[in-house]
């Protein structure tokens, strides 16, 4: 098969991605991060919402959390799926599967609309679902799947003139999650492509502004229905502001260095991309650069230095590339080195998680947790087995400010393999002096790592 780019070659590409998605997203459905803690995190803000009307984290003692502020919206779409089919970890990895994959639909039309071919906006698609940024979101419960995903329609709705509902379904996604304001900076971009027509056309696209600035007025009054009570606490959030999203995604995070290709494979195409635009040859697709500038320039005026939050900041990445790729003719070959490379790394993470199941590990808790009403503190996770009791995750009594004399007389330990991690022993050591352990049970989890099951009950 020759470098360059052939028919044969690009039809292969096609369908090896294609392939590799269907493979990835329905095979490993709900395997790929075992034990994730924000699964039950922020599932249980959607059942303390439906089942008993609470906004605030009550689980997991974090102070600001749950709806109170943002992310009613992330309640009310994951708890209405959970309703219906069932409050599991499975359901609401299949709701965010959903909204990643129509994320990346859109995105197809998006493409298409900036006047790339139907193959590249196929492998700008194929491209988001297979890599891991993307692929990882898509196997949790947080809020980027709907931020993304409306951020993606708002965008396109944009491109398409329909600017009152571009500017509703933005803000909505901001009252999802504060981090796709983002999707505002992809809107300014686009608005580079424009400014020759908007020179020319300057009454049409004045109206324009004013029906999107009416949708953002209309989405800031969905906020406002929301939470109008906490209106006074939001800007006590800003200490929350700390970090940089690309920073954390290419170096603090623990496994950073499997994002160094794709950083080195961005940094070359920057590079081409330059001599492009020197050559003049950059006029066929003249959103790639702006719409890399404005997403680093979203990240450092949002300094959050959450990885996830990488989803709304790599498209601008994957766009780049492509478009060497396509300039250069190469688009094949990059989609089967991005294979080679990611490949590898699902498989072998896929057969060290081999023995793991969601569902046994649930099992063996309620059948070694006494069914009586004493509380439960234990693995973030665990409170999938028992959304009916009371139940704290790790750090909750110090994230919700309890000192050891409002703790309950009595309550079960759950303590498995990454107990100092989720930071439960620091939490319980403010106490140790006050209880006595009682071991109820304990086994070996699939990792090899001991699990224990405990009383701890007030001298």
């Amino acid at each position: 098969m020759r470098l360059t780019e052939t028919r044969r070659s690009l039809k292969a590409a096609l369908i090896a991605l294609a392939g590799a998605v269907l493979i990835l997203h329905i095979g490993f459905h709900s395997r790929y991060s075992a034990e994730y803690i924000d699964d039950a995190w922020v599932l249980s803000w959607a059942w303390n919402l439906y089942k008993h009307g609470e906004v605030r984290d009550i689980v997991f003692g974090e102070q600001g959390g749950g709806t109170v502020h943002f992310q009613r919206t992330l309640a009310i779409v994951y708890g209405a799926a959970a309703s219906l089919f069932g409050w599991t970890r499975g359901v609401g990895h299949g709701v965010s599967k959903i909204f990643v994959v129509t994320a990346a639909v859109l995105w197809y039309f998006i493409v298409r609309r900036l006047g790339y071919r139907k193959a590249a906006a196929g492998i700008f698609a194929g491209t988001m679902l297979l890599l891991e940024a993307y692929f990882g979101i898509a196997n949790k419960i947080r809020q980027e799947p709907v931020g993304l995903m409306l951020c993606s329609a708002a965008l396109l709705l944009f491109m398409n003139r329909r600017y009152l509902l571009s500017g509703l379904l933005l803000a909505v996604a901001v009252e999802n999650h504060p981090f796709a304001f983002t999707g505002g900076f992809w809107i300014l971009a686009y608005l580079v492509v424009l400014l020759p027509e908007m020179r020319s056309r300057p009454g049409f696209y004045l109206l324009g502004a004013l029906r999107f600035l009416g949708g953002l007025t209309l989405g800031f009054g969905y906020w406002l229905a929301l939470h109008f009570t906490s209106i006074g606490e939001v800007f006590s959030l800003s200490n929350r502001t700390v970090g940089n999203v690309f920073s954390a995604y290419y170096f603090t995070h623990r496994y950073a260095w499997r994002h160094w290709p794709g950083a080195l494979a961005a940094l070359a195409a920057l590079a081409v991309f330059a001599v492009f635009a020197v050559q003049k040859k950059h006029r066929s697709h003249p959103f790639a650069l702006p719409f890399l500038i404005a997403v680093v320039t979203a990240s450092l005026v949002m300094p959050r230095g959450n990885i996830h939050y990488i989803v709304y900041l790599y498209p601008a990445v994957i766009l780049l590339i492509l478009t060497v790729a396509e300039g250069w003719r190469i688009t094949p070959l990059v989609v089967f080195a991005l294979l080679i490379f990611q490949l590898p790394q699902y498989a072998w993470l896929f057969w060290m998680q081999k023995d793991y199941s969601h569902r046994e590990h649930l099992a063996r808790l309620q059948e070694a947790v006494p069914p009586n009403d004493e509380p439960i503190y234990g693995h973030p996770n665990a409170w999938f087995a028992f959304q009916e009791r009371e139940f704290y995750g790790y750090g909750a009594f110090s994230r919700s400010g309890l000192p050891p004399r409002e703790w309950p007389e009595s309550f079960i330990l759950i303590e498995p393999s990454d107990y100092e991690r989720w930071y439960a022993r620091a939490d319980l050591e403010r106490g140790a002096d006050i209880y006595t352990r009682e071991e109820l049970a304990q086994w070996t989890y699939w990792d090899g790592k001991p699990v224990g099951v405990y009383r701890l009950r007030r001298h």
